[in-house]
């Protein structure tokens, strides 16, 4: 049985259910939006034979601050365990997922992308337990 889930699906729609009009996005456009999270799996473990344990660094862009933006995301994975995600596989049908723990990896911390001198940047790591087999 393989237990990879798939983590940005279920992460993006977490976000995208508590975030309202900010864009949750997995690339970067070349059209940037002024405020918006970028998140990407990183790594982490299987955590049982049911139960996935991603680690998804998410990058808090604005072109003021992204403090209160990595903040606020931080908040969101902070409160998930104990929640069912309703998320769209990539098969295009509903499913859903129950989110079982999450651990602070790292950050927020502001980490300024160089190449980017229009957008502040603040990333944060955590690792989520998501079950699909519920």
């Amino acid at each position: 049985m393989n237990a990879r889930k798939p983590a940005l699906l279920v992460a993006r729609a977490l976000l995208v259910a508590q975030l309202g009009n900010v864009p949750v996005l997995t690339d970067i456009d070349i059209q940037r939006p002024n405020r918006f999270v970028r998140i990407t799996r990183v790594g982490g473990p299987r955590l049982t034979k049911v139960t996935d344990g991603p680690m998804i660094l998410a990058e808090c862009w604005d072109v003021r601050s992204a403090e209160a933006l990595a903040g606020e995301v931080a908040d969101i994975f902070e409160l998930a365990p104990g929640r069912y995600v309703n998320y769209t596989g990539d098969d295009g049908k509903p499913a859903h997922a129950w989110i079982s723990s999450w651990h602070e990896v790292g950050g927020p911390v502001r980490h300024p992308d160089p190449d980017v001198l229009s957008q502040d940047r603040w990333t944060l790591t955590v690792r989520l337990g998501i079950s699909t087999n519920v």
